[in-house]
């Protein structure tokens, strides 16, 4: 299977996100501070051929700050092949049990001082369909590992 020639530049593009959110370390306010950001809508962004993010959420704090970043994906399919071949070192942070396709597998990595999430619907892996970028931290303790 040939791998589409944007691929590299949308998966920068997710990293450069991941980047912009804040330190914890910074004088950001507590989780109850935070909003999401509805005063103006952000227009589908066109990611590479064919593949747009829609939905485009950001999590703001008091300060209007991007605190997260939620997407969603349409259009052409970015597999799971290609984000396990750009980032290795995947985490499961979340995987479905059934073969409904209500359910999610949600597949990880930190870059930054963030973590990206990659969402692929029920047993469909060949087509990724949304993202979220959360600070690393914030992640990590809504994981259970003992």
């Amino acid at each position: 299977m040939m791998v589409a020639t944007w691929l590299p530049r949308a998966f920068a593009l997710v990293e450069r996100l991941a980047e912009t959110l804040p330190d914890r370390d910074d004088d950001r306010p507590q989780q109850a501070d935070r909003t999401l950001a509805e005063s103006a809508p952000i227009v589908p962004a066109e990611i590479g051929p064919s593949l747009l993010a829609e939905k485009i959420v950001p999590v703001l704090d008091r300060n209007g700050r991007a605190e997260s970043i939620f997407f969603g994906l349409s259009g052409s399919c970015v597999p799971f092949a290609s984000v396990r071949r750009r980032y290795p070192k995947l985490l499961v942070i979340n995987r479905s049990h059934g073969r409904s396709e209500l359910e999610w597998n949600t597949f990880g990595v930190h870059v930054g001082n963030a973590v990206i999430g990659f969402w692929f619907q029920g047993l469909a892996f060949d087509c990724m369909r949304r993202v979220d970028i959360t600070p690393a931290d914030a992640t990590l303790s809504r994981l259970t590992l003992d």
